[in-house]
């Protein structure tokens, strides 16, 4: 029985969209860690991405973005840095997901008919996908605390990751079901998804905080009718976030640490930051995490100290290769500083340098500006949310290297694009 094309390509990559995401727990849970198979699968969804992309692009742009990547990294990597093309290759996959995932995405855009099966079957897969993470998150909060082994089906270590995709796919499927004429009757009508957001509390990730206000805050449409919105929506959030601190104090040890919470997020003097993690690198066993902000810091006194890499970088390679492939050597010179979080405004310009970096906000504002395929009308409130995720990303972590969490982000993205015909039923959604 032959299947047409389009209904093909979908099935493939919604079966990868469930590999990509489910893999992490079954190893975890049921395979002892397996770290040749996480490798394994890791390269596998890579590679699928990037055949599913070569098949499905069809757009100028998007061939014009991959191609300039390509043309940058190969002159950081293997011209200035002298690295090999295997090292710039593999390197290459932290940035498949702002590669390849909108490219295939727009697919699904070109025709209505494509756009309608598409989004039905999406809508159905992102609600299974928030029941998948309550399951699998009070699975491993029972059996391991709160702390980072509890990623939800994403596995071990993916637990802010996996709270950023509750918030924003619970966010899209909730936005879509909001009636602004009825909005108070809209969220009782649809409170299992605002339900589906507790799991987030049980991962001691304090983002989560952040992120409920900003969920609740975009949820309300700027009009008239705002203030009374605001009204009901200020102590319902409010609630809500209490519940969901008590449940993190009960949860959590130690909830608030030892140190305060700009300490937390900037460090201390650059100079401690650095000699701290030099020094847990040659006589501990535990490796010191260098906070977020002083990373940016340290990174900024590296290239004033070696001029002649900040528009080029060190090449990629820095964040793949260390168990099948050979990685950058740099990372082996760098290792005290790139160990643990790192925001992705460094993840990019350690490699690329400013080069590196103004491609990246090219795709991110070619994003918001160009309309996806026939729908030109976007959600206003939708993309703001995704613009958030932008924002914090680039001092929070460098999820944009994680393929989950790209297809999931950009995936809602597209989804803020609608027909124009349907502005007369979902104009008030905006």
């Amino acid at each position: 029985m032959r299947i047409e094309k389009s209904l093909l390509i979908q099935r493939l990559l919604l079966v990868w969209f469930w590999v990509l995401t489910c893999t992490g727990f079954i190893n975890d849970e049921f395979l002892g860690s397996n770290p040749t198979l996480k490798s394994a699968s890791l390269l596998l969804t890579d590679v699928t991405i990037l055949l599913l992309a070569l098949w499905t692009i069809r757009e100028k742009w998007d061939i014009a973005l991959i191609i300039s990547y390509f043309v940058i990294s190969y002159w950081s990597t293997c011209i200035v840095n002298g690295l090999s093309w295997l090292i710039w290759l593999n390197g290459s996959r932290v940035f498949f997901g702002l590669l390849f995932v909108v490219p295939v995405l727009r697919y699904f855009w070109r025709n209505e008919y494509r756009y309608a099966r598409f989004v039905g079957e999406v809508d159905k897969t992102l609600l299974i996908y928030l029941c998948v993470q309550a399951v699998c998150i009070v699975w491993q909060f029972v059996r391991y605390g709160a702390g980072d082994r509890v990623g939800g089906s994403l596995g071990f270590n993916y637990s802010a990751l996996t709270s950023f995709s509750i918030y924003i796919v619970s966010y899209y499927l909730l936005h879509k079901r909001i009636d602004n004429n009825h909005f108070i009757y809209s969220l009782k009508e649809n409170w299992y998804l605002i339900a589906l957001l507790f799991p987030t509390f049980l991962n001691e990730t304090k983002i989560s905080f952040i992120l409920i206000i900003l969920y609740f805050f975009f949820l309300i449409k700027i009009d008239s009718k705002w203030l009374g919105r605001m009204a009901f929506i200020v102590p319902v959030a409010a609630v809500i976030t209490g519940i969901g601190l008590k449940i993190y104090i009960d949860t959590v040890k130690n909830p608030f640490g030892e140190t305060d919470m700009m300490e937390y997020i900037a460090g201390q003097d650059l100079e401690y930051e650095a000699n701290a993690a030099e020094y847990s690198i040659m006589h501990s066993t535990y490796q010191y995490d260098i906070p977020r902000i002083a990373k940016l810091g340290l990174l900024y006194e590296e290239y004033q100290e070696n001029p002649q890499r900040l528009y080029s970088g060190y090449g990629v390679g820095f964040y793949k290769g260390s168990t099948n492939f050979m990685s950058n050597p740099f990372a082996e010179t760098f290792d005290w500083l790139i160990h643990g979080t790192n925001p992705y405004l460094f993840h990019v310009v350690i490699q690329l340098g400013i080069a590196g970096l103004l491609w990246a906000i090219v795709v991110f504002v070619s994003l918001f500006l160009r309309p996806n395929g026939i729908a030109t009308h976007r959600y206003v409130n939708m993309q703001l949310f995704f613009l958030s995720y932008v924002l914090l990303m680039m001092v929070y972590a460098d999820y944009w290297s994680e393929l989950a969490f790209s297809f999931i982000v950009l995936l809602s993205l597209c989804l803020s694009w609608y027909l124009p015909d349907q502005g007369e039923v979902d104009v008030a959604k905006s």
